[in-house]
C-alpha cells in the first residue's frame, strides 16, 4: 500500500486562525418529524456571503470557523494553469467588517474529487442512523489519523474529500508544491498523521456536498446511507 503520509495532506488555515465569518446566508431546511432532538439538515442557498474579520486580512486563501475555503483569483489562475483537478468554485460575496472591501474577487472552493471512505482502522464507522425522518447519520470519531486514507478508493484527483469528512479538504503533494513555488499565501498542508482526533461526525447526505448524480452513484457503490 502507498504511504499516504508522504503524499496526502489536509488543507488547513494558518496558525492565526480563521479570517472570515459567515454573513447573511439563506438556508433550505429539512425538518425531522421523527426525532425532535434532530435539527434536520440545512442546505445553504447561494450566493455565499462572508465578512472579513480583520481590515487587512486578505490572503490568497481565507478561512471560516467551519473550514469554508475562500480562494482569490490569483490562486485560482495558478491552479487552473497547472491543471489541478478535483474542485469546483462558487461565487462568494466577501465584505470587510471595517467597511472597506478586500482587494480582488474570491470564490468558495469545494472538493469534488473522491478519496473514498475513511478506513475503519482510523476509528471512523457509522454508529447511528440513518434516521427515517431526516436522514441524519452519525459516525464515530477519528482516532488514528495516519490510517484514514485508502489509496485504493481514491479517484486520483489532486483535491478531494474523504467520507464522512466533507468539511475537510485534502490535496496531494503536487498541489502543495504548486502552492509553495508560486508563493500562494493563507494555506498550510498538514500531514494526515498530524490531524487532530475527533469525537464524531454528522455529515448529512452525500448529495449535500456534491452533484446529486455523482452522489447517488457513489452512495450505491460504497453503501453510503
Amino acid at each position: 500500500m502507498l504511504n499516504d503520509t508522504d503524499f496526502i495532506f489536509l488543507l488547513s488555515p494558518p496558525l492565526r486562525g480563521p479570517t472570515v465569518e459567515w454573513g447573511k446566508m439563506q438556508y433550505n431546511s429539512i425538518p425531522c418529524d421523527v426525532d425532535p432532538d434532530h435539527n434536520g439538515q440545512s442546505i445553504i442557498v447561494p450566493p455565499y456571503e462572508f465578512v472579513a474579520r480583520k481590515k487587512n486580512s486578505a490572503a490568497d486563501f481565507m478561512w471560516s470557523w467551519t473550514r469554508d475555503i475562500l480562494i482569490g483569483d490569483k490562486a485560482v489562475d495558478i491552479l487552473r494553469g497547472n491543471d489541478v483537478s478535483g474542485y469546483r468554485l462558487a461565487d462568494a460575496n466577501l465584505k470587510s467588517g471595517a467597511g472597506i472591501p478586500p482587494p480582488g474577487h474570491y470564490s468558495v472552493l469545494r472538493p469534488t474529487g473522491w478519496g473514498g471512505l475513511a478506513r475503519p482502522e482510523s476509528g471512523i464507522h457509522l454508529d447511528e442512523g440513518p434516521c427515517p425522518g431526516c436522514g441524519r447519520v452519525h459516525y464515530s470519531g477519528l482516532k488514528e489519523p495516519s490510517l484514514l486514507f485508502d489509496p485504493d478508493q481514491w479517484d486520483g484527483s489532486d483535491v478531494f474529500m474523504i467520507w464522512p469528512l466533507p468539511l475537510f479538504t485534502f490535496a496531494t503533494a503536487r498541489v502543495r508544491d504548486i502552492v509553495v513555488e508560486n508563493n500562494i499565501m493563507g494555506v498550510e498542508f498538514t500531514p494526515l498523521r498530524e490531524m487532530e482526533p475527533s469525537d464524531g461526525y454528522t455529515p448529512g447526505r452525500l448529495s449535500l456536498w456534491m452533484d446529486e448524480l455523482r452522489a447517488a452513484e457513489l452512495s450505491r457503490e460504497y453503501g453510503i446511507p
